[in-house]
C-alpha cells in the first residue's frame, strides 16, 4: 500500500485554482446543474410546515445544530488536510459534498468532490484512491459504531421490538458484521493508503460519529429540555442504530416505540426530531443554492 504525502505548503491556496479543461470542467458543471434540479424538486415538494411551526426560540439550539451540521465536512477537511495539505478554503467543496449526498443520492458528493479535485491537479495526482479509501473507512466506522451502540442498547431494543421482529435486528447486525469483515479481509486489495493513514482516517471517522451524535442530542435537549439530556443522548444513539439497520422495514415505527419507551414525552420527542429533520433539509437547500450559484459564477469567469 502506498500513501500520498502532502508536498505543498500548508497555506498554499494556489493549489485550489482550477486548471483542468475539457470534460472535467463540463462534468463538474453538469453535476452542479443536477444538484440545482434536485434542490428545485425538494422546494416544490415543500415539507416545511412542521419546521415553521415548531422552531424553538432558544439560541443554544441553533448553535448546537450548526455545530452538529458542520462536524461532517469539518472532519473530512481534517482528513484531506492530512493527506493532501488541503487549505481551509477546501472546506467549501466538502460542504457541497455533504449537501449532494443528502439532497441527491449516496456518494454523489464523493463523485462531485472527485471532479473538483481533478480540476486542481496541484492538490494531488491520485485523487480517486484517497477519496475511495476515505469513503470506505467512513462506512466501516459507521458500521463499527452501530455495532457498539447495538450491543449497548440491546436490552432496550429488546423491550421495544413490538414494532419489529427481534430476528430482523439480529439479521441486520449479522449483515453489518459481514460487510465489515469483508472490508477487513480484503483490505490489502481494497485500500491504497498506508496503514498509518488508514488508522488515522478511521479514528477521525469514529470521533466524528461520536461528536455529531452528541451535538444532535444537545440540540434536541435545548429544543425540549423537559426530557433529560441523558435520554436525548440515548435517543440519538438509538436513532443511529435504527437508521443503519438494513433489514428493518418500519424504522419510523421502531423509532417512535423507542421514544415512548424512554419517556412519557414520546410524542413531543417525535415532534422535535421531525422539526430538526426539516431544519436539516432547509439548511441543505439553502447551502445547495448558494454553493451551486458560486459554481456557475466560477464557470462563467473561467
Amino acid at each position: 500500500m502506498t500513501t500520498e504525502a502532502a508536498t505543498l505548503p500548508r497555506d498554499d491556496f494556489s493549489s485550489l485554482a482550477p486548471t483542468a479543461r475539457g470534460w472535467k470542467r463540463w462534468a463538474a458543471l453538469a453535476f452542479s446543474t443536477a444538484l440545482l434540479i434536485a434542490i428545485v424538486v425538494e422546494l416544490h415538494d415543500g415539507g416545511f410546515d412542521v419546521l415553521t411551526r415548531a422552531l424553538p426560540a432558544m439560541p443554544a439550539f441553533y448553535l448546537a445544530f450548526a455545530a452538529g451540521y458542520i462536524v461532517l465536512p469539518l472532519f473530512d477537511w481534517i482528513i484531506f488536510r492530512r493527506l493532501w495539505g488541503l487549505p481551509f478554503a477546501g472546506l467549501i467543496p466538502l460542504l457541497k459534498k455533504r449537501v449532494s449526498n443528502d439532497v441527491m443520492f449516496g456518494y454523489s458528493g464523493e463523485a462531485y468532490f472527485y471532479l473538483w479535485v481533478r480540476e486542481r491537479p496541484a492538490l494531488t495526482a491520485r485523487p480517486f484512491a484517497a477519496i475511495k479509501d476515505v469513503s470506505i473507512l467512513s462506512a466501516l466506522a459507521g458500521n463499527v459504531m452501530t455495532l457498539v451502540l447495538l450491543l449497548l442498547a440491546w436490552p432496550m431494543l429488546h423491550d421495544v421490538t413490538l414494532a419489529v421482529e427481534p430476528q430482523l435486528l439480529l439479521g441486520s447486525g449479522a449483515i453489518i458484521i459481514g460487510i465489515s469483515f469483508a472490508i477487513l479481509l480484503f483490505g490489502k486489495r481494497i485500500f491504497s493508503l498506508s496503514r498509518r493513514d488508514l488508522g488515522a482516517t478511521f479514528s477521525l471517522h469514529m470521533l466524528r460519529s461520536m461528536i455529531s451524535t452528541l451535538f444532535l442530542a444537545i440540540a434536541w435537549y435545548f429544543a425540549l429540555p423537559q426530557v433529560g439530556v441523558e435520554y436525548w443522548v440515548l435517543f440519538a444513539a438509538l436513532r443511529m442504530v435504527i437508521n443503519r439497520l438494513p433489514l428493518i422495514p418500519s424504522k419510523d415505527l421502531l423509532f417512535a416505540a423507542a421514544a415512548v419507551f424512554l419517556t412519557d414525552k414520546g410524542d413531543a420527542m417525535g415532534a422535535v426530531v421531525a422539526m430538526s429533520a426539516g431544519l436539516f433539509l432547509a439548511t441543505n437547500l439553502a447551502l445547495g443554492i448558494l454553493l451551486t450559484g458560486t459554481d456557475f459564477i466560477g464557470q462563467r469567469r473561467a
